[in-house]
C-alpha cells in the first residue's frame, strides 16, 4: 500500500484520538454502471473516507486514492458525501467515513456494507 501524507496524517489521528464505533453498519445496493452515494454527517474538525482495504480515499476534500470515478460530491457545514460513478462489481464492500474532532476523546464512523448487482438484462 502506497501511504499518502493524508493517510499518514489520517492514522496519526486514530492513534491521538482513539478509536470508536457510533453506529450500526448501513447496507445499500448500487447497479453496474450507476453512481454510489454515500453521506455521512459533517461536524468541526477532520474527516475522511476509506474502504475495506483500508485505502484512504479521501481526506477532508484532499484525494488521496487515484481513481477519477471517485469524487466528493460535497463538503458542505452539514454534509461530507462520497461518490463513485460508474461503479463496478471491484466497488462493492465497506466504506467508513471517520470523523476526529480534538474536542472528543474517540473518533466517531459511519460504515456502509456497499453491494453492487448487474443490470437487468
Amino acid at each position: 500500500m502506497k501511504m499518502t501524507h493524508a493517510t499518514d496524517l489520517g492514522f496519526l489521528v486514530m492513534i491521538l484520538c482513539g478509536f470508536g464505533m457510533s453506529q450500526a453498519v448501513k447496507h445499500v445496493t448500487v447497479m453496474e454502471g450507476e453512481r454510489l452515494t454515500l453521506t455521512c454527517k459533517k461536524s468541526p474538525g477532520n474527516m475522511d473516507w476509506q474502504n475495506d482495504r483500508d485505502e484512504v480515499l479521501f481526506f477532508n476534500d484532499i484525494k488521496a486514492y487515484q481513481d477519477d470515478r471517485y469524487s466528493i460530491l460535497s463538503v458542505t457545514s452539514s454534509d461530507y458525501t462520497l461518490a463513485v460513478s460508474p461503479v463496478t462489481f471491484k466497488d462493492e464492500g465497506m466504506y467508513s467515513c471517520y470523523h476526529y474532532s480534538s474536542s472528543l476523546p474517540k473518533v466517531t464512523v459511519k460504515q456502509y456494507n456497499v453491494t453492487v448487482s448487474a443490470a437487468p438484462e
